[in-house]
């Protein structure tokens, strides 16, 4: 979206009516609700057009740019909150949505905090600063030359100009919001540092420093001005300091910045590439036009494949499911019948609790991180959570309804009822194994043949009693039907419509097995109601085993 709203507004000239504007405005509100940073630019939006409407003939060309910013941001803020509305009702009519809202408002009422971020944000800008200069130094130097170019109010056909104001519009708003952003959440996590360069944040915007640069492959030929040099010289002192420094202490990574994570690999690549890009930079302050092909043709695509080279050896090395991976897929298809909104993931390893969560799939799961080495902690478990997904070296809980170990992490059972709802598919908590049910439905489970039988991941209690709500189907009603546990049996009679009886059992013998059968199964289709051929027996709705044992 954000290409498609930059086409239309690229499109506009001072000429343009009232209405394109309003149209562009809202394209951009589209771009806000695939991402809500796109507001953060809405003040360099502000300033293309002043430059925009600067280049209309007329003199008063201030109140229309005002006229034109306050319908543009007026129709992009009023669609945002109207289609939000539409799709999320009021959680959706917000600028920001819930997440970054509360951001807003806890930095808004937080301001003891301004100078620190103020400082933080200043030491994280530093580092992207570097970082853009060593990706994109030469296509910097040509638009820091362009800005001679910006008073001047007879540029309204020079696409190269609107290009390069528009490109130093988007970034001089994105890298200090993102700057801002990442020293809101510095020492928030082990993650989190003011050096942490998020570049993924702007970085979908990088190809408008190709755009412009090849602009300049028609350029006439400029001499060896002053100009080319005030440009280029700001530039190359922050491109050696970055290879001076190493950008230490910034960290790029594969995540937050991958055009750069790629060529920061090992020092040499780095140092390489960085020397051509200052050669090429040193070669524009003498040619325009054959520094900006150097840049283009030479430097920009060594440094994408060297760059895509390295970053996918990083990739390689997780060609492979970690143990986090494992659990986490493992976790999924578990819980693939079930309600996983009940499951809790434990560890001491933040980042890994996040690939869990991610391969959990269920917006509705939650995450709890310990101290490496420290036992299972209940007490940070929220309340509505029923199971728990333990990773790594850590204790066990105690007194857990059910455990399954695997390679490196285990799934504990922590709370819930025993009981079993023949709505489910299936109870491996409960039951390993099942015989004779159908399938399940809204209301329960027919039984499907002969005999049923529940095969229970624990014995059975030594003293029972096992509470069954069910129905009989047909010529079933009013029949003594028998249920086994070990050597132990038992009768009693269903009738057509639901009831719940409760049969004391005894189960010396530690039985871990349930078996019901059925006097008279019979299909609908045997008695002449449908075409159901399955051997109908008992409606299943509920069973529960309650231990008596004294």
């Amino acid at each position: 979206m954000f290409w498609i709203f930059s086409w239309a507004l690229l499109k506009l000239d001072a000429r343009s009516r009232l209405l394109k504007f309003a149209f562009v405005g809202l394209i951009f509100s589209a771009t806000t609700l695939v991402k809500p940073h796109s507001l953060f630019f809405l003040p360099g939006i502000v300033l293309y057009f002043a430059y925009l409407i600067r280049q209309s003939p007329k003199q008063a060309w201030v109140a229309r740019w005002l006229r034109i910013s306050i319908v543009f941001v007026a129709v992009a803020i009023a669609a945002k909150l109207a289609i939000g509305f539409a799709f999320a009702g009021r959680a959706g009519a917000t600028l920001f949505g819930p997440t970054y809202g509360s951001y807003a408002r806890d930095a808004a009422m937080d301001l003891g905090r301004y100078a620190d971020l103020a400082n933080l944000a200043g030491i994280n800008l530093a580092g992207h600063f570097l970082a853009l200069s060593i990706l994109y130094g030469t296509p910097l130097a040509a638009i820091l030359l362009s800005l001679r170019k910006f008073p001047s109010r007879h540029d309204a056909e020079d696409n190269s100009v609107r290009i390069a104001f528009y490109t130093l519009a988007v970034f001089s708003t994105l890298v200090p919001v993102v700057a801002l952003f990442s020293a809101s959440v510095a020492n928030a996590g082990p993650y989190e540092t003011p050096f942490r360069l998020h570049m993924r944040y702007y970085n979908f915007a990088f190809p408008f420093f190709l755009i412009f640069i090849s602009s300049q492959l028609k350029n006439v030929k400029e001499k060896f001005t002053l100009y080319k040099i005030i440009a280029a010289a700001p530039i190359a002192a922050l491109m050696i300091y970055a290879i001076y420094t190493v950008m230490h202490p910034y960290t790029p990574s594969l995540v937050d910045s991958p055009e750069l994570n790629g060529i920061f690999f090992n020092r040499n690549i780095f140092f390489s590439i960085s020397a051509i890009g200052i050669i090429s930079i040193i070669i524009w302050t003498y040619d325009v036009k054959f520094g900006s092909r150097f840049f283009l043709f030479i430097f920009a695509p060594l440094s994408a494949v060297v760059g895509s080279y390295f970053s996918s050896i990083d990739l390689r090395a997780n060609i492979h499911p970690n143990v986090f991976e494992e659990a986490g897929i493992f976790a999924h298809q578990y819980f693939k019948e079930h309600d996983a909104s009940r499951l809790v993931i434990m560890s001491s390893n933040p980042s890994g609790l996040f690939q869990s969560l991610f391969y959990v799939d269920d917006p509705r799961a939650s995450i709890v991180q310990i101290p490496a080495g420290s036992p299972a902690d209940l007490s940070k478990v929220p309340g509505d959570k029923e199971w728990l997904l333990l990773i790594g070296d850590h204790v066990p809980p105690p007194n857990s309804r059910f455990k399954l170990d695997l390679n490196g992490f285990s799934l504990f059972r922590l709370a819930g009822s025993d009981r079993i709802d023949f709505t489910r598919k299936s109870w491996p908590e409960i039951l390993t194994r099942t015989q004779g049910l159908s399938s399940a439905e809204i209301w329960g489970t027919w039984s499907d043949g002969p005999a049923v039988t529940l095969e229970f991941v624990k014995p059975l209690p030594e003293k029972l009693v096992l509470h069954l709500t069910a129905s009989a189907f047909g010529p079933n009603a009013g029949q003594p039907i028998s249920v086994h546990i070990g050597s132990q049996s038992a009768t009693f009679v269903l009738s057509k419509s639901v009831q719940e009886i409760a049969i004391p059992f005894e189960n010396s013998e530690a039985s871990t097995s349930i078996s019901i059968s059925i006097p008279n199964p019979i299909s609908p289709k045997e008695l002449g109601l449908n075409e159901d051929r399955r051997k109908l027996g008992i409606g299943f709705r509920q069973l529960s085993v309650q231990d008596v044992t004294q």
